[in-house]
């Protein structure tokens, strides 16, 4: 698995701050824990990318022209959405592939 980007670590002002990694390993430890919570009680993301739009699970924010993919997939995940046993807690907001409107192009 790929080591994650920390912005943090991007940012001028903070890249000389001694104390940046520490923060960064106090995310990771509170990012494990909330999500061996959401485990243990049955909550679990929304997988989306390259799945077929489906309006009980995703909420679609906009559109992409993309003659490459089969019209009303989702290639883009803008927020994750969740399930907790099975029931939507949350949708995924996300993009969707339409087809080419030559119309519109006039």
């Amino acid at each position: 698995m790929k080591e994650p980007q920390h912005h943090l670590k991007n940012d001028e002002k903070l890249k000389n701050n001694k104390d940046l990694e520490k923060i960064i390993e106090g995310i990771e430890v509170v990012k494990k824990d909330l999500i061996s919570i959401f485990k243990k009680n049955g909550i679990e993301v929304i997988e989306c990318v390259n799945k077929k739009f489906d309006p009980n699970f995703h909420q679609a924010m906009l559109e992409v022209v993309d003659s490459s993919k089969e019209p009303g997939t989702v290639v883009q995940e803008i927020q994750k959405g969740y399930l907790m046993k099975n029931r939507l807690l949350r949708p995924s907001l996300v993009g969707v592939t339409k087809k080419n409107d030559k119309k519109s192009e006039k």
